[in-house]
């Protein structure tokens, strides 16, 4: 029977029965001086039982992932550990290792695959670059997220990942996001990579009130320090197999020299956790008090202008992909992680206007969207 552990911040959690004896453990995946507090619990499952939960979880191109997730061996880890040592991938976004390069006898249909018109290749992601040691022992794990129940208590969008032990032998694990931060190991993740995108359609935005007094564009306001603040959003899609939607957002700010500064990170910014049950209800509030300050990018000689924007489906284990949005600057691409090209939620063109308040542009794609900049 294989030990099968859960890790949230080193405390390994029950999936059956309980357990009191808390133990000291070097734990082979954490950083191998930090010594941690762990309540370790066997679980009564053999090796099946993360093909059990994407199986009951996942779609038909999870399974397609799992089964290049399940094949891979020490021999197959050591080529990719490898791959990354010889390719330096820190500032790169799509650090990416294609599958049928490490496994040249598959046949296509066993990496590629296509959903909502868009065709899908499947390879693997060095998640952590930038904090991680090459030298340490990696982490094998796929882009779906999880959810699981212990001793009543569920864990939303946990990894099922893989590590080999000292003996060889294949350990399997759940760990979150914040685990994952704060681990130095290598995580290689399995994922669909796509460059292909939706194309944006500017007839689901509309301006819900336009003042023709304060249409035109001031030049002094523009060099004030404005403020976006979130008016109201809702979504009427899910993308997530568990209870929550990860309601994001990406900012990507427009001057007056033709300039571009992005927001954010490829995560974007977290607006909400949306339940399931409120599909279609209006939110007014984000989980978190959230303004920004986009800021004048050289004063007196580039001057903010507008943001673009989009609202997506947030998906930590995921690679880049692109989120087209228009506005008078042209068409720009969001890079964010989500697990399709598809899962994006709103997309608008925010430019600011002289006494903004009453101007007002929302995006009535996939549910609504509304913000308003306003001078400080």
């Amino acid at each position: 029977m294989s030990l099968i552990r859960i890790l949230q911040f080193g405390i390994i959690l029950s999936f059956c029965f309980s357990c009191n004896e808390e133990e000291i453990l070097n734990s082979e995946i954490l950083s191998e001086t930090d010594i941690i507090n762990i309540t370790e619990k066997t679980l009564l499952s053999s090796q099946s039982t993360q093909e059990s939960l994407i199986s009951n979880q996942g779609e038909a191109d999870d399974l397609l992932v799992y089964n290049i997730h399940r094949d891979i061996n020490t021999s197959d880890i050591d080529k990719i550990v490898s791959y990354y040592k010889k390719n330096s991938f820190l500032g790169v976004t799509k650090n990416y290792l294609p599958v049928k390069n490490l496994f040249p006898t598959k046949k296509v249909e066993e990496y590629t695959f296509e959903k909502d018109g868009i065709s899908y290749e499947i390879k693997i992601m060095y998640l952590n670059p930038e904090t991680s040691d090459l030298e340490k022992k990696p982490i094998i794990t796929m882009g779906m997220q999880v959810e699981l129940n212990s001793e009543g208590v569920r864990y939303d969008d946990h990894a099922a990942a893989f590590f080999y032990d000292a003996h060889n032998q294949k350990e399997e694990v759940f760990f979150s996001e914040e685990t994952s931060e704060k681990i130095d190991n290598p995580i290689f993740v399995i994922i669909n990579d796509t460059d292909e995108f939706i194309p944006y359609d500017d007839q689901l935005v509309k301006l819900a009130k336009v003042d023709s007094e304060n249409m035109h564009i001031s030049e002094f306001n523009q060099s004030a320090n404005p403020r976006l603040a979130i008016d109201f959003f809702a979504i009427a899609f899910r993308y997530e197999n568990d209870r929550y939607s990860e309601y994001n957002i990406s900012f990507v700010h427009y001057y007056s020299n033709g300039t571009f500064r992005v927001g954010n990170d490829h995560k974007g910014t977290k607006l909400k956790s949306i339940h399931k049950k409120d599909i279609n209800k209006t939110h007014f509030d984000c989980d978190e008090d959230f303004f920004f300050r986009p800021g004048s990018y050289n004063p007196g000689l580039s001057l903010y202008k507008g943001t673009y924007i989009c609202t997506f489906e947030c998906d930590w284990l995921q690679g880049v992909k692109q989120v087209q949005v228009s506005g008078p600057g042209g068409t720009i691409a969001h890079g964010v992680r989500m697990n399709y090209s598809n899962d994006f939620y709103q997309r608008i063109y925010h430019p600011w206007i002289k006494n903004y308040v009453e101007l007002s542009p929302v995006s009535y794609e996939k549910g609504m969207f509304s913000a308003s900049i306003r001078s400080l």
